[in-house]
């Protein structure tokens, strides 16, 4: 789909290790097993482990979809993929901004599950919008809906879990988190073919209303602030 002059430009990277880390911290001994970043023959930076190459794996659901949504529903081709990702980073932005503004007056707990509940409705638009317009306003509330999630799973882990614990279960917490979209990934490839580009997203949809109402009809997490 995408032409080769095309680069693509991560909008969710994170700062991490310098790539020689492994070499100038481990002790000498260690230092040819440990990881190491190399450029491969198709000029990628890869990490390098026991002699396999390991690569970031993490789009999801919703990015398997939305490309061929783009060119097989309205023709369009890089530029409109480009745009309608772009409006999922202008909700997550919007939505972030906002709850750092606006104090919540309902418990965090309540607010993950409407959250959840209102990304599943926004996709479901998605599914059922017959415009390119429509299609780029559910992402954008899509994004807007989903990105506080992760505010405000952390902001009630740091008050409910003990001190102790706050890492492990960080590390379990974003464990799970990024094996959701990999996982949807996966789906979703398997999805569109057997069940068609729609009723896939709509699929999306239900699975995320279902998760939101699931939280609804827990107390402990509803009352959870």
């Amino acid at each position: 789909m995408l032409p080769d002059d095309v680069q693509i430009i991560s909008v969710d990277d994170h700062v991490v290790e310098p790539p020689s880390v492994w070499q100038d911290r481990l002790p000498a001994k260690f230092q040819e097993l440990g990881p190491r970043s190399v450029r491969d023959d198709e000029d990628r930076d890869v990490w390098m482990f026991e002699g396999e190459p390991h690569f970031n794996v993490g789009l999801g659901a919703l990015l398997v979809v939305v490309p061929v949504f783009a060119e097989t529903v309205f023709g369009g081709g890089p530029d409109l993929f480009g745009v309608l990702l772009g409006c999922i980073a202008v909700g997550e932005l919007t939505g972030s901004v906002t709850i750092a503004i606006i104090r919540l007056p309902i418990p965090e707990g309540l607010a993950i599950c409407l959250a959840v509940l209102l990304s599943g409705i926004a996709v479901a638009t998605v599914a059922v919008s017959p415009t390119a317009f429509g299609v780029a306003l559910g992402l954008t509330l899509y994004g807007a809906f989903s990105a506080p999630l992760t505010i405000w799973g952390q902001t009630l882990r740091m008050k409910l879990i003990p001190p102790g614990f706050h890492g492990r279960c960080f590390a379990i917490m974003r464990t799970l988190m990024q094996s959701g979209a990999p996982l949807g990934g996966v789906s979703a490839g398997f999805a569109v073919p057997l069940l068609g580009l729609r009723s896939a997203i709509a699929g999306i949809a239900l699975i995320t209303c279902l998760v939101g109402a699931l939280g609804l009809t827990l107390a402990d997490l509803r009352r959870a602030r």
